[in-house]
């Protein structure tokens, strides 16, 4: 008989590792874990990555898809592959079926989130079913918020601080991205210029909020400026301003060495007011406007120059008897209690191109603060009407003021009401005022002339007669004279 030829030795191993192949099939295993949050809550969509150095894709990826590799270096990418991957439910528990018995790595992912460990080691045996030795935690993770002002329009270019550091901005909308939120209780604050703003304080987002709850504007900037044309006797810097909203509440500001102030206003009407001192409003001072009524909204109230304590151009006259008046002759402009605000010689101020015929004298004073006064006129031994001066009353810088004229009266005779002035100028009365004293003057001069002549001689009392600066009667005296002695006759 003949001897049975045995096979060769290679065949039988090709025979082994057939029959190996469905046993390895056999052992395949299904991995599974879960990832939570701090707190020990699941998160969901978060995918966990099977990687080896050894292993080519298997079973698992057959229902799940292999997934990315985040290595820490390029040697590690090019010599790991990752196997397959998956994603996490409501319930955070993950799941990779297919899985061979060997030595694996496992990385969890999710955009924006922080997740630790980085990686975990895990050893897959023969038994069907492994577990990941530990959880993935979620440490941080990306949130979305908006900034908006009172009315619920965005304010961009606002600073976003995350547990005071700065971590982010708002666009032009409003809103903003913390990239990585930590898990836990948090303080969001929110910073812009001119803005005043709500914080989150102690706020808990969690990795599936869409957005946290939004920072409001809760006051904006409501600023100007005080203009004085003397800075110096007003105090432009540190001059008191008050706002005063709808309820009554009241802020206090000063303004700086440039006469600026600001306030911090919530949204609503106010009221704006400079502050006059007692002294100030006994001396007649004022400001233009007295207060300023403003409207707060969403954005910031810059008013630039909002209260004027300027300096305004007086204007009159001096009527003198006997024809041009002196340059001596001095004008004085008194604040109510008598305190001398402006003085000037006649002379000084005389506007050579407005001069009338006769003894009337134009004059300007020019930078006379806002307020009210009294003006008038002094020369040793003259009288005038009215005796202590006329009112006059400066409202602002803008608005050209003119006087009552200033008369010279016989001091013998008794002085005649001041005409008042009108808004930006003389009353009705004051012509007709003008010629009742001339003439009344020129009587007074006609009836005591002859006592006059005589008592000049012995040093007699007459202003005319005492007075050497007295300048002579012209022919337009005579002439008035004559006009009186008609109307008595």
């Amino acid at each position: 008989m003949a001897r049975r030829r045995q096979p060769p030795l290679a065949a039988w191993a090709i025979c082994l590792a057939c029959c190996a192949a469905p046993a390895a099939a056999a052992a395949a295993s299904t991995l599974s874990g879960h990832v939570v949050d701090g707190a020990g809550g699941p998160v969901a969509d978060v995918a966990v990555t099977l990687l080896s150095t050894e292993h080519a894709a298997a079973g698992c990826s057959a229902s799940h898809p292999p997934g990315s590799v985040a290595a820490l270096s390029l040697e590690a990418a090019m010599t790991t592959t990752a196997l397959c991957t998956a994603t996490t439910g409501a319930d955070g528990r993950w799941e990779l079926p297919g899985v061979p018995s060997g030595e694996f790595t496992l990385q969890a992912a999710r955009d924006g989130c922080a997740v630790e460990p980085a990686s975990v080691a895990v050893t897959v045996g023969a038994s069907g079913a492994a577990a990941a030795p530990r959880p993935f935690v979620v440490t941080g993770f990306s949130v979305a918020g908006r900034v908006v002002d009172a009315e619920g329009a965005g304010v961009g270019g606002v600073a976003i601080s995350l547990a005071g550091e700065e971590v982010a901005a708002t666009d032009l909308n409003g809103r903003y991205v913390l990239p990585r939120v930590p898990d836990g209780p948090v303080d969001v604050t929110a910073a812009r210029r001119h803005y005043a703003f709500t914080w989150l304080t102690g706020a808990r987002p969690a990795p599936g909020d869409a957005e946290l709850p939004d920072i409001v504007a809760t006051a904006v900037a409501l600023c100007g400026a005080v203009a004085s044309g003397d800075a110096a006797r007003l105090g432009a810097a540190g001059r008191a301003v008050t706002l005063t909203g709808a309820g009554g509440e009241q802020q206090e500001a000063r303004t700086d060495a440039a006469g600026a102030f600001c306030f911090m206003a919530p949204p609503g009407p106010h009221r704006l007011a400079p502050v006059l001192s007692p002294a100030e409003a006994a001396a007649g001072l004022a400001f233009t406007p007295p207060h300023l009524d403003v409207e707060v909204r969403g954005e910031p109230v810059l008013l630039g120059t909002a209260f004027t304590h300027g300096l305004a151009a007086l204007s009159g006259a001096v009527v003198c008897l006997g024809g041009p008046c002196p340059g001596d002759v001095a004008l004085e402009l008194r604040r109510p209690g008598g305190a001398l605000a402006a003085g000037a010689r006649l002379g000084d101020v005389a506007l050579r191109d407005r001069q009338a015929t006769g003894g009337t004298v134009a004059f300007a004073l020019s930078r006379v603060p806002a307020g009210t006064y009294r003006l008038a006129a002094a020369r040793p031994g003259w009288c005038w009407a009215p005796d202590d001066g006329v009112e006059v009353v400066v409202r602002g810088a803008d608005v050209a003021v003119q006087a009552p004229p200033l008369v010279q009266r016989d001091c013998d005779s008794p002085a005649a009401p001041p005409p008042r002035l009108a808004a930006g100028g003389l009353d009705w009365r004051a012509p007709a005022l003008v010629l009742v004293l001339l003439l009344a003057g020129g009587a007074t001069v006609l009836a005591g002339g002859g006592r006059r002549r005589g008592s000049s001689e012995g040093g007699g009392a007459g202003a005319a007669a005492t007075d050497p600066a007295a300048p002579p009667q012209p022919a337009d005296g005579e002439l008035l004279r004559a006009r009186v002695r008609a109307k008595r006759a």
